[in-house]
């Protein structure tokens, strides 16, 4: 790559996408990023309740529960995400990831301003899906659909794609070289389920507390998370076997089902939570939770180095995955 300045398009502005983004403005290059949801942070999500009621304003991190890094370039990151304010340490998450001996680390005061530092500064475009990827006299073109549904094409000097497998192999059908590698990626899904409780249960985090159910985070229980008023909120991460199993179930049929397993989960002493404790529930399916079939490489790339596929499911499950991809695609660029 020229060392002079290029427009790029990233398309994702979760981890992958955020880090490698950020590096290339820092380096002087012209960036749009392209996100299809409401906000940034991809699999590190925030959701807030906007209902009017007793629960309205209660947060739940209902993606990644917390991040930790075993490489001293991520833990770098986050210490300095930490030192600036928009991370800290979780000591009592470090019994979710049994073996993990690295400090556990969540964003402030939601999982989603982790990257809030990165992203802060850059151009991005909110409810944009982009459809197709191709070239175009030299540049590569991206076709995407704005949050009204019309159609727009841009072209650019340089693509990454930092987006889900699968997502990534239709937006790259033009290129065999990233589709080809990318379509053999597997994942395994997850549900989840945000609960908000009135009573006697306070900061209790589970481990595999029964045989559907992998873990159990208290929300509220993490390092600047403010309780609205006597709720304590809770976020319930099924296991893979009982999601597979119910990978089409209805959000309300995943509530009816699993609600009475997860107050049962937190029962303390003589206390069981039960169904008249719920002050707000709701359900959330991440079809690409967890990479567990990674590809093996650092991230794809075009013959003519002009469009990148980076993520976690280039390397690993992890979200120290994403950030290595992403960090090994821009050290590649040599922008």
């Amino acid at each position: 790559m020229s060392k002079s300045t290029l427009s790029v398009a990233v398309i994702g502005a979760g981890l992958s996408g955020a880090v490698v983004a950020n590096g290339l403005v820092e380096k002087g290059h012209t960036v749009r990023v392209f996100e299809k949801s409401r906000g940034v942070g991809g699999r590190l999500s925030t959701r807030r309740v906007r209902d009017e009621g007793e629960a309205k304003g209660v947060e739940f991190d209902h993606g990644a529960p917390a991040v930790h890094a075993d490489g001293n370039a991520f833990r770098d990151f986050l210490e300095s995400l930490d030192k600036g304010g928009a991370a800290a340490k979780w000591p009592d998450g470090s019994a979710l990831y049994p073996g993990e001996q690295s400090a556990c680390f969540v964003g402030i005061p939601a999982m989603n301003r982790l990257l809030h530092p990165l992203t802060d500064k850059l151009d991005i475009e909110l409810q944009a899906t982009v459809t197709s990827v191709a070239m175009e006299d030299g540049q590569v073109g991206v076709t995407y659909t704005d949050r009204e549904g019309a159609e727009h094409s841009a072209l650019f000097d340089r693509v990454v794609i930092s987006a889900p497998a699968p997502q990534t192999v239709v937006i790259a059908a033009a290129f065999p070289e990233i589709a080809q590698p990318a379509a053999l990626a597997k994942y395994h899904a997850c549900w989840t389920v945000m609960l908000a409780l009135n009573g006697k249960v306070k900061g209790r985090n589970a481990l595999a507390p029964s045989a559907n159910i992998e873990k159990v985070v208290c929300n509220t229980g993490k390092p600047q998370r403010d309780a609205i008023g006597s709720l304590t909120s809770y976020v319930a991460h099924t296991t893979s076997e009982w999601t597979e199993a119910h990978i089409d179930a209805t959000r309300e049929d995943v509530l009816r089902d699993l609600t009475p397993e997860i107050l049962g989960a937190l029962a303390v002493d003589d206390y069981m939570p039960s169904e008249r404790d719920v002050a707000y529930a709701a359900a959330h399916r991440w079809l690409y939770a967890l990479a567990s079939k990674p590809v093996g490489k650092a991230f794809l790339e075009t013959g003519d180095g002009k469009v990148f596929a980076i993520g976690d499911w280039c390397l690993g499950p992890n979200a120290e995955d994403a950030f290595m991809s992403a960090a090994s695609c821009l050290r590649s660029m040599s922008v």
